[in-house]
């Protein structure tokens, strides 16, 4: 028999948040990179973003994972009222998950919405 065992994230840990006011201009900025054609953006209570993980190489940080802990350097977001599975910007058609079934993502989201000013 194999034990199975849910470790959920207990906290998140964000250096740096980004607001766009549009959420083309968030995929724009995507654009810019090369490595943007494997880029996702979710989505989740009228949020769309994006975060960019800490490494997560060393010791502490995967000791930090296996206590529930997640570290993101940052996350860029802007608003996004209704779900859209992709964003077309510049040629690239870039994918968006609905996350909103996801307790973590939608904290994330209710956390964003409350940075915007």
């Amino acid at each position: 028999m194999i034990d199975i065992i849910h470790n959920p994230i207990k906290k998140v840990h964000i250096s740096e948040y980004i607001y766009y006011k549009d959420y083309e201009e968030l995929a724009a900025i995507l654009t810019l990179n090369p490595m943007a054609q494997s880029a996702t953006l979710f989505w989740a209570q009228g949020i769309i973003f994006i975060a960019s993980p800490a490494h997560q190489d060393s010791d502490i940080m995967v000791e930090k994972y296996l206590e529930g802990e997640v570290y993101w350097n940052t996350i860029a977001f802007s608003k996004m009222s209704d779900f859209q599975g992709h964003v077309r910007i510049k040629g690239m058609e870039i994918p968006v998950i609905d996350v909103s079934k996801s307790e973590v993502m939608n904290s994330i989201a209710t956390w964003l919405k409350k940075k915007i000013k």
